[in-house]
């Protein structure tokens, strides 16, 4: 009997300390969707915000990853950290149909618009095709063309002409120097805070992230549950709420030491 009930209560906390590990994603500050607290060394932003939001409902305990020093360009690397087993989830931008391997959630975990930031001394552009006639700048923190820079994507499609700059500070530096005219970047962006720009949306292009799980993970089989949660978040305004409310929160940090004091409890760094 006492072995029946230490095996059962082995079994009990084994299950109850099941916790679903979420790729931390990179360290490159990604506001207001996600960044690294300079105080905490939380993953703090409207995403993870959300996730957390998600997951409660459903007891569900989860934890990131370190987050990498690289960007996107890693992508397929946390593909196979997800197929291995290494880790439970990650957000992804688009879905990949063919790879059985990964279960995607129905609805994006997260809708990104685009805009384009240009000098209020411009000439004001008011439709994408003016675009044409100027030289952009996309961020690439390793400065290279790739398939999976949702920016890079839509300069490309669109026949626009543009270069490379791994921060936007080094894009405001090439628009100041005359190299380019503009930058394309999110729409919620810090830029809004320089009022030496001025912004112009991009309609009809929206990147979709989705919240990617393993098929072998212990939490692929509650994935429906979790898609109810997305579409609740969705329909109720959260997650544009969230946006805004993170975007405000990113701007007023660089007058406070920590953002931390401003938010709820956010899960740990591994």
């Amino acid at each position: 009997t006492l072995l029946i009930c230490l095996l059962c209560c082995g079994q009990s906390y084994a299950e109850a300390e099941k916790i679903l590990v979420v790729n931390g994603g990179t360290s490159i500050p990604r506001p207001p969707y996600r960044w690294i607290d300079q105080c905490s060394g939380k993953v703090i932003g409207s995403i993870p915000h959300l996730l957390g939001k998600i997951f409660t409902p459903l007891n569900i305990k989860y934890r990131y990853t370190a987050p990498s020093v690289d960007d996107i360009e890693l992508s397929p690397e946390v593909d196979e950290q997800l197929e291995n087993g290494e880790i439970d989830a990650r957000i992804v931008y688009g879905k990949n149909p063919a790879n059985s391997a990964v279960i995607y959630s129905q609805q994006p975990i997260s809708v990104i618009k685009l805009a384009v930031f240009y000098p209020r001394s411009a000439a004001t552009i008011t439709r994408p095709q003016q675009l044409r006639q100027l030289r952009g700048v996309a961020i690439s923190p390793l400065k290279q063309a790739t398939p999976l820079s949702p920016l890079q994507n839509y300069l490309r499609q669109q026949g626009l002409p543009f270069i490379l700059a791994a921060t936007e500070d080094e894009a405001i530096e090439l628009i100041k120097t005359g190299q380019a005219d503009y930058v394309l970047t999110l729409k919620y962006n810090q830029l809004l805070a320089n009022y030496s720009f001025q912004r112009l949306n991009i309609t009809g292009f929206n990147i979709h992230f989705y919240l990617a799980i393993a098929a072998n993970s212990d939490y692929a089989d509650i994935m429906p549950e979790i898609d109810y949660q997305i579409e609740q978040a969705i329909a109720s305004g959260l997650v544009d709420f969230l946006d805004r409310k993170y975007l405000m929160l990113w701007l007023e940090r660089g007058k406070k030491a920590c953002t931390e004091s401003l938010l709820t409890p956010e899960p740990e760094l591994s």
